[in-house]
């Protein structure tokens, strides 16, 4: 609600204000992410290159991401006006 007052009082011309929300959610309540961050008991997961956990997670959080903007594009916002 906060980020939709804000886009509103913005008050810019030819302007739509989009909010995605990450779609992972972080342990313990703490809101939520992108990319895979932690394991479920909390503790961070690092960078490996055989744990593609968070490469695959970046992949995934790109496609909700293209998903939003077709749909925009599908109802009429103009590619070029989206930043």
């Amino acid at each position: 609600k906060n980020f939709v007052e804000f886009g509103r009082r913005l008050s810019l011309p030819d302007t739509t204000l989009l909010a995605l929300r990450a779609p992972l959610a972080l342990p313990f309540d703490m809101g939520f992410c992108w990319v895979p961050s932690f394991d479920m008991d909390g503790s961070p997961i690092g960078a490996s290159p055989t744990d593609l956990r968070r490469v695959e997670g970046l992949a995934r959080a790109a496609e909700v991401v293209r998903k939003a903007l077709r749909a925009c594009r599908s109802a009429g916002y103009e590619e070029a006006r989206t930043f």
